[in-house]
């Protein structure tokens, strides 16, 4: 059946082998020019850390380069996981559910090439970073470590996906993708957690059987996938292939919230009662019930998604975790990601009534005080996150009560670069295309994805020259309440939020 699906899929293509071997080779260089760079890049740092370059030039709590490298590995192979978790990694198109899943035949050689494919993609993808990571942790890196280390890191990736894949031969897709989200989470407490402790600077000496090992029992979990790939549900295999399909050409489109809203969506439907907040809209009188109501709705749809609030408590520690690095550089980019990062699921309302702005068409609200009313909550919750942002970066370098108020004061900034970016328009293929090595993209590309950082990176600028100067003054909190303000005009005027 798959023989003649391929036979039948080739003779309809309206490509030939042409454009195969194209794709192929845009694909390996776009993998060697990404290796080389990280090789280099891993080179260079390893370097100074073996000739003592890399001693701390500030007093207090230090993170090791060499710990940094490691985090960001560990963050790399549990996003790999999470990532895998949410689009399967087993799973079928609509088309091949419709016609193969009816069929009597064998389901374990029907469902081998899908319950393989990523976890071999992932062994190409790890075993670059794997070889950079002994580039900077070892101390005499020969070509023996290098290859162990690619080894090792192709294993550690492929196991990333497939320990997701076993989860889902057991129905248990959700827990993964929680205990990934969880792991995530937890590696900046886990930073700031090694640099208090003064760990000592961590020395890579990889035994060549340790690289056997690791891909003996990655091959062992494919074995098991393979026998297990039956049990995966029809359901399971539709969903996942449907997620996978829509992040696809969400990826192909460039278009950055229909990506994020594929891999986030949650294809288990809870039916809950009405909540009290819903309930508490009819309070206000008949003029602000409409306000109350889309209010509610946004703070609601908030306060039951706890991934969004546990990235908001998350990315509000990693300032702190920057602060150990011997540099300031790090913290500014802790701030702008993570502030980003954290604001970004509070706009989950704004993206949703993009798609589908029925509760808004119903609401007795112009096009103006929907869009007024929509950056309620994302603004709230900035400000929160600004402020207890604030307060950790004051109780580490002095000065809480000025760090809380440049915070409260700043963290809007976010929010309104949230709100901005999801009501960016999608990207118009019919303009103009230009040709880049990873494909054709529309002309105004790089504007459209600016929208809504481009807000931050203004906006919060007070905070970022306080973070790299000497701590908040006098004269950059008036400065970063007009320019917040500003920010807020700004997004609510982007955009519309009604249908035309």
């Amino acid at each position: 059946m798959r023989g003649w699906t391929r036979r039948r899929a080739r003779a309809r293509s309206v490509h030939g082998l042409g454009a195969l071997l194209e794709d192929l080779y845009t694909a390996l260089l776009a993998f060697a020019m990404t290796a080389a760079s990280l090789l280099s890049v891993a080179e260079d740092l390893g370097a100074d850390l073996r000739v003592g370059r890399g001693a701390p030039v500030v007093d207090g709590p230090f993170l090791d380069p060499g710990w940094i490298a490691v985090l960001l590995a560990a963050a790399g192979v549990v996003a790999l996981a999470g990532l895998a978790a949410r689009t399967g990694p087993v799973s079928l198109t609509w088309a091949q559910s419709a016609w193969w899943l009816p069929l009597p035949v064998d389901r374990r050689t029907l469902l081998r090439p899908a319950a393989l494919r990523w976890p071999a993609v992932a062994a190409v993808l790890g075993a670059a970073p794997g070889a950079g990571l002994v580039l900077v942790l070892a101390a005499r890196p020969d070509a023996t470590a290098l290859a162990c280390g690619a080894v090792l890191g192709a294993a550690t990736a492929a196991a990333a996906v497939l320990l997701p894949a076993l989860a889902q031969t057991a129905g248990a897709e959700q827990a993964a993708r929680r205990v990934a989200d969880t792991a995530l989470a937890a590696l900046p407490l886990a930073g700031v957690l090694v640099a208090v402790l003064a760990v000592p600077r961590l020395v890579l000496s990889v035994p060549p059987a340790l690289p056997v090992l690791v891909v003996l029992a990655t091959c062992g979990a494919a074995f098991a996938v393979d026998v297990l790939s039956p049990m995966v549900r029809d359901r399971s295999l539709r969903e996942h292939g449907d997620t996978t399909g829509q992040a696809h050409l969400a990826l192909l489109s460039l278009d950055l919230g229909g990506l994020s809203a594929a891999l986030s969506a949650q294809r288990r439907v809870r039916v809950r009662p009405v909540s009290r907040l819903l309930a508490a809209s009819r309070w206000p009188t008949a003029r602000w019930r409409a306000p109350a109501a889309l209010v509610c709705a946004d703070l609601l749809l908030l306060l039951r998604t706890p991934r969004a609030l546990l990235r908001l408590a998350v990315t509000a520690c990693l300032p702190v975790a920057a602060l150990a690095a011997p540099s300031p550089w790090p913290v500014v980019l802790a701030v702008l990601v993570g502030g980003y990062a954290g604001a970004a699921p509070t706009a989950a309302a704004v993206r949703a009534a993009q798609l589908c702005p029925a509760l808004d068409a119903l609401l007795p609200l112009g096009d103006a005080a929907v869009r007024a009313h929509r950056m309620v909550v994302p603004v709230a919750a900035t400000a929160l996150w600004g402020a207890a942002a604030g307060a950790l970066l004051g109780l580490s370098t002095g000065g809480v009560g000025e760090w809380v108020l440049l915070g409260a004061l700043a963290g809007p900034v976010w929010g309104a670069a949230a709100v901005r970016a999801a009501r960016r328009p999608a990207p118009d293929f019919a303009r103009p295309l230009i040709a880049t090595p990873m494909g054709a993209v529309p002309t105004g590309l790089g504007a459209a994805l600016a929208t809504g950082p481009d807000v931050a990176l203004v906006g919060a600028l007070p905070m970022l020259l306080a973070l790299v100067g000497s701590g908040p003054s006098p004269l950059l909190v008036p400065v970063q309440a007009v320019l917040t303000v500003l920010a807020l005009l700004v997004a609510a005027a982007t955009g519309s939020s009604r249908p035309r």
